[in-house]
This record gives structure tokens, sequence and C-alpha cells, in this order.
């Protein structure tokens, strides 16, 4: 019986660790100047902030939802830019401009310095 009482203990940890990310996630989101980031393919991805704190690095996957928040213009750097999309204030950033054909990365500042 001793056992079986453990296993559900040990499980509880589990959901209070996810919930910080969560908050975390609500926190970005409430920000006016959060940049949300859908990935519909698997991207690698490099997100610095005008501090140059990294919000995102890394490999992110498919169905994945990121929203950052720092202090804006942020630095992009994305690995398969066409399987991103990029939403600032509300309103979808064109990555087509910034896309490489030859490699699909891109590389730009949100908001442009443009």
């Amino acid at each position: 019986a001793t056992p079986a009482a453990a296993t559900p203990a040990a499980a509880a940890p589990a959901p209070a660790t996810a919930a910080p990310a969560a908050e975390a996630n609500a926190n970005a989101a409430a920000s006016p100047d959060a940049l949300a980031l859908d990935f519909k393919s698997t991207s690698w991805v490099r997100i610095q902030d005008a501090n140059g704190k990294v919000l995102l690095a890394g490999v992110i996957q498919q169905g994945d939802r990121q929203v950052l928040a720092g202090k804006p213009p942020y630095s992009l750097f994305l690995g398969n830019a066409p399987g991103v999309t990029v939403q600032y204030h509300g309103a979808a950033v064109d990555l087509g401009p910034y896309t490489r054909a030859k490699d699909n990365t891109a590389r730009l500042s949100v908001p442009s310095s443009d």
C-alpha cells in the first residue's frame, strides 16, 4: 500500500512545474509589445530584444506557439521562415521580403527600422 501512495505524490509536482511557464506566457501576452510566433513547421529560431537579452533560441516544434515579451525592437533569425508566423501588436509580420530563397532563413527586426 505504501508504494501506491507514493506514486500520486510523485506525480503531483509535474502539473505545478508546468504552471509557471503558462503564467509567463500569460504575462507576455498581456504586454503591448509582445511578439507571438506560431510554428506551422519545425524551425530553428534565435530572438533577442533591444537589450541583447536572448528571449528564445533553439529548435521549436511544429504546432508550438511562443509569446515573448522584451524591449523592442526584436532581432529575429528564423531558420525555416516559411514555417513560422510572426505577429506584433496583433498584426502579422510579412517575412517574405526578409526570407532568402536559397535556404529559407530570415533575419529582421520587429518593428522594422524603416
